[in-house]
């Protein structure tokens, strides 16, 4: 009798586990070698790559696949088919996936994609846009083009959400995910072109038609996590804010101390020349979000500062989160990061770094005078610029073990900053040993003119001659240091 009931819990327990198994397959021929990529608007925080794909698959050459998705449950995907380059999309679908949900896509002769589920109907809906493109009217100077060609989009989906809902009645959490991302698609194309220009900002016209649509739907909703376009929004709202924070601070500092900082300026100043990111970011949320957006939004900070290498203020901000969320998914997934970097903003300026003149008086050859008859790499970055920060976390550490002892300098010029404490809290962030220059605007313009460049960060190799050399951005570190070894032989 025990043996009978073993067996039978075990023969459950792999019904039960089979169930749950989730998978798209399919085969499509003329997509043959393609890469399937898939992305989880809803989750991109802590299961994806920078670009946001949480799984990458390579079709087979018969043009068969299989994904397993087994983390993914009650959200919005978005499946795409690019070419073997991925450089081209050849297809893109939203798919509504839950657990244990069986997905087939199979391609007939005539080129059409046919989706298929195991019942569920969560995959019947199909041609939702995934982009609502408005074409040439992106450059208009009025929004009724724009407005327009998003609506017809709009329109459409509309027709096609309503009739599935209509057809196969999902569940209300699908029925619900569909609904909120129809309601913010409309919204979120419109604020991504509104949003990308001044101009259109101070235009009454576009102004009124953004703030009617904001008016439409709540900042804050919990319910509309799992919609796509809700994410696109959140972003594009928080990117946005913070923009217009700091050109207030820049050129309406009496309404931006008042509006935040109580109107205590000398806090501001303060806070502004050390971190014009983190904090700002976190007032906005505190503002403007609650329940569970809110927790979301501050994941959001965390994958920036850690993204962009800005860290000062993120120990405090933690702690802030933690004690809100005290059970949030973000606190296993951010919380080792933030403290290691942590830790190091109280490094010391590493030893072997030497300071050299860049006051006004100061001029590039007065800066090579140091070099003479060396190899030179010359990084041009600022404590404010983001990719020069990653690429200096990413690269300098090993090309300065690569080449040491072999005869190359190291040259660290910053670039258009205010602050020199936070500059030299950076070179021991960094541990960034080697010569280092904090220009003024006359010698960085100087510097730019002569290595033929005009954007941050930029590099150069400069030969025992004084002959410079461009190295592009992003680094290639393989290829770079064949550049230098090239070059210590000359």
């Amino acid at each position: 009798m025990k043996s009978s009931i073993a067996v039978l819990l075990f023969s459950l327990f792999l019904n039960i586990a089979f169930a749950q198994t989730t998978t798209i397959s399919g085969k499509v021929p003329s997509m043959k070698k393609g890469k399937i990529t898939v992305n989880r608007p809803s989750n991109w925080l802590i299961d994806s790559d920078i670009n946001g794909v949480s799984l990458k698959k390579q079709i087979a050459q018969n043009g068969s696949f299989t994904l397993d998705l087994k983390a993914i449950d009650k959200e919005i995907i978005l499946f795409t088919v690019w070419d073997s380059l991925q450089t081209k999309k050849l297809y893109e679908q939203y798919l509504y996936i839950s657990k244990g949900d069986k997905i087939a896509l199979n391609e007939k002769s005539d080129g059409k994609i046919i989706i298929t589920d195991a019942g569920t109907n969560h995959s019947k809906l199909v041609g939702v846009s995934t982009f609502y493109d408005v074409g040439e009217a992106y450059g208009d100077p009025l929004p009724d083009r724009v407005y327009e060609r998003i609506n017809n989009f709009f329109q459409a989906d509309k027709l096609l959400i309503e009739a599935y809902l209509a057809k196969y009645k999902p569940s209300k959490e699908v029925a619900n995910a569909w609904n909120y991302h129809l309601e913010y698609a409309r919204l979120a194309a419109f604020y991504s072109i509104y949003s990308n220009s001044s101009v259109r900002k101070n235009n009454p016209k576009w102004i009124s038609v953004f703030n009617q649509l904001q008016d439409e739907l709540a900042i804050s909703e919990d319910k509309a996590l799992t919609s796509p376009s809700y994410q696109n929004y959140l972003g594009q709202f928080l990117f946005t804010k913070h923009q217009s924070l700091r050109e207030d601070f820049d050129e309406k500092p009496v309404k931006f101390y008042d509006e935040w900082f109580y109107g205590d300026s000398l806090k501001a100043k303060a806070i502004m020349e050390i971190d014009y990111t983190n904090q700002l970011r976190q007032k906005i949320i505190e503002r403007y979000f609650t329940g569970r957006v809110k927790e979301q939004m501050y994941g959001r900070v965390f994958y920036y500062l850690i993204h962009d290498q800005h860290f000062f203020n993120a120990k405090a901000i933690f702690n802030d989160f933690e004690r809100q969320y005290p059970n949030s998914q973000y606190i296993k997934h951010f919380k080792k990061p933030i403290q290691e970097a942590a830790a190091r903003l109280e490094n010391t300026i590493p030893k072997k770094a030497v300071f050299l003149e860049g006051n006004t008086t100061a001029k590039w050859d007065n800066i090579l005078e140091h070099f003479k008859g060396k190899t030179v790499f010359l990084d041009m970055w600022g404590t404010w610029c983001s990719p020069c920060r990653e690429e200096i976390e990413k690269n300098a550490a090993v090309l300065k073990k690569y080449f040491e002892g072999k005869g190359v300098e190291f040259l660290y010029v910053t670039n258009y900053d205010k602050s020199e404490a936070k500059w030299k809290q950076l070179i021991a962030f960094y541990n960034l040993e080697g010569s280092h220059v904090f220009a003024n605007e006359a010698l960085t313009d100087e510097i730019m003119k002569k290595i033929k460049v005009s954007s941050f960060p930029s590099y150069a190799i400069i030969d025992k001659n004084g002959t410079i050399a461009k190295v592009e951005y992003p680094i290639d570190r393989e290829a770079l240091i064949q550049q230098i070894e090239a070059t210590l032989k000359k």
